[in-house]
């Protein structure tokens, strides 16, 4: 499970939001900054391109951070509410939701490998059906599906937005 602070599934909706709103700033920043470094490069002022450029990666890294923090706070929120045996992946970037997947299934290949036996035979990863994408596609379920492929993981469709994960197979590296 992803790293957050304990607190009230309301508290964990506005940490997310507030994060998502400060990796929206730092977006805009880092996509001016490089513009403004393109600018300069194509003047040939080397030292300003140089120093914007390393303005856009300082957003960038801020950016990252607060995505992290978002996400946290998601899976945070959704512990609350489900089971174990479910990992809801709504609100996730496709980066976050695939690493909370790796981190998830590991949790279950350590038990297997150290002679424990599994609580379930399989898990549900609800990816959702892609409605509030953009496109309304899906990016979701087809990351999971191809991460879950290329890991050997049995899995079907246990419905058109979640994959019922089956346990004894597959293993993440």
């Amino acid at each position: 499970a992803a790293a957050g602070g304990g607190g009230s599934a309301a508290a964990g909706a506005e940490a997310h939001s507030t994060a998502r709103v400060t990796a929206a700033m730092h977006a805009r920043a880092r996509d001016d900054f490089f513009r403004r470094a393109s600018e300069a490069f194509r003047q040939g002022q080397m030292e300003v391109a140089s120093y914007y450029s390393e303005q856009g990666r300082h957003h960038n890294r801020m950016m990252r951070e607060a995505n992290y923090k978002a996400a946290c706070a998601i899976a945070q929120s959704h512990a609350q509410k489900m089971g174990g045996h479910e990992l809801d992946l709504h609100g996730f970037h496709v980066e976050e939701a695939l690493s909370s997947v790796f981190e998830y299934l590991m949790e279950f290949q350590t038990q297997r490998e150290q002679g424990r036996s599994l609580p379930y035979r399989f898990v549900t990863l609800i990816t959702g059906r892609g409605a509030h994408s953009r496109n309304g596609r899906p990016q979701i379920l087809p990351a999971v599906e191809g991460f879950l492929r290329r890991h050997n993981y049995r899995f079907d469709m246990a419905n058109p937005g979640a994959l019922r994960v089956y346990l004894g197979s597959g293993r993440v590296k």
